[in-house]
């Protein structure tokens, strides 16, 4: 826990720019995850939530709306990382049908192992004991990320489990399915030349009023969106949260910076020790080729200098190899 409030050069010097207080024209984030959590996890945003996994996996909107229901979210009870216990949202579609949604921008690596950890315990606990093993339950995840994990420029990548040893790419479980959302990936287009679903999903990408107001034109989902980011840009309560977060962010970006800088002059140190060492080995096999051309014993050149007999044999043979070349 940082007990001071960083100043703005304080989040520079670490590549940060700060979030909280709001610049005058701007609201709180979508892609903030504390704000997203709020909305897709209040039904009156139902509506929401039903667009984003239908634009995402395909299912009817329809179908969703009128049976998607919100899951307990804490379902890695004893995990090892007790910041992976509670997820983004969760949604019961059906008895067989379960689907995790994750915001995970920034962060690649560490959000990589925390959705594939979470989601092979989500879809394991799909299960209930004592039911048959032949029980068809279905688990998808679709993670809403701004980084690349696949080599395309697709907006939305679905991913299976898959045989790749034989370079064939055989899905052998039909049963799991993640969705990866590439927000760098929406087309670089006026927001009129868009199509619905690039504009729902660059709604994460701005807090800029004036174009959040651009994106939802015509969008009554969206619109209602951006009036609960009105709303809670408004909340101190949650401001104070979100600035306790980004204050955690910055420590935690120190933290690293300084791991890499201490890791950097370690194998600065080390390096810099073993090219002494070389340098030394190098200029004791150059006095020992001098002593050999002088024919000194082999055992006293081995105890002056510091040489192995069989390091010394080997300066031996380069020396004999020359004397023949020559």
């Amino acid at each position: 826990m940082v007990d001071f409030k960083p100043s703005i050069k304080d989040y520079n010097k670490v590549g940060m720019k700060p979030i909280v207080p709001l610049k005058s024209g701007y609201v709180v984030s979508l892609s903030l995850d504390r704000v997203f959590k709020n909305i897709v996890n209040d039904n009156n945003h139902k509506d929401f939530l039903a667009m984003l996994i239908h634009y995402s996996n395909g299912i009817d909107y329809d179908f969703l709306f009128k049976h998607i229901r919100l899951g307990s979210l804490s379902t890695l009870e004893d995990s090892a990382f007790e910041h992976f216990n509670e997820q983004d949202v969760i949604v019961e579609v059906s008895d067989n049908l379960r689907i995790n949604v994750e915001l995970s921008i920034d962060n690649k690596k560490m959000n990589v192992i925390k959705n594939s950890t979470t989601s092979f315990k989500l879809a394991g606990n799909t299960y209930k004991v004592g039911e048959k093993q032949d029980t068809e339950r279905y688990f998808e995840q679709i993670c809403i990320e701004n980084y690349p994990l696949y080599d395309n420029n697709l907006l939305i990548t679905e991913a299976a489990i898959a045989e790749v040893s034989s370079g064939k790419y055989q899905v052998i479980n039909n049963y799991y399915r993640e969705y990866h959302i590439n927000l760098k990936n929406i087309p670089d287009k006026c927001y009129n030349e868009l199509s619905k679903k690039e504009r729902f999903f660059k709604f994460f990408t701005t807090n800029k009023v004036s174009e959040l107001e651009l994106l939802s034109k015509g969008d009554e989902i969206l619109k209602k969106v951006l009036d609960k980011l009105k709303s809670l840009s408004s909340d101190p309560g949650l401001i104070s949260k979100l600035e306790h977060d980004q204050i955690e962010e910055y420590a935690r970006r120190v933290a690293q910076t300084q791991e890499k800088e201490e890791s950097e002059k370690i194998g600065f140190d080390k390096g810099k020790k073993i090219g002494f060492d070389k340098g030394e080995k190098a200029k004791q096999i150059e006095i020992a080729r001098n002593l050999l051309n002088e024919s000194i014993d082999i055992n006293v050149i081995s105890k002056t200098r510091g040489l192995s007999i069989e390091e010394i044999n080997k300066v031996l043979f380069v020396c004999i190899l020359l004397i023949k070349k020559g």
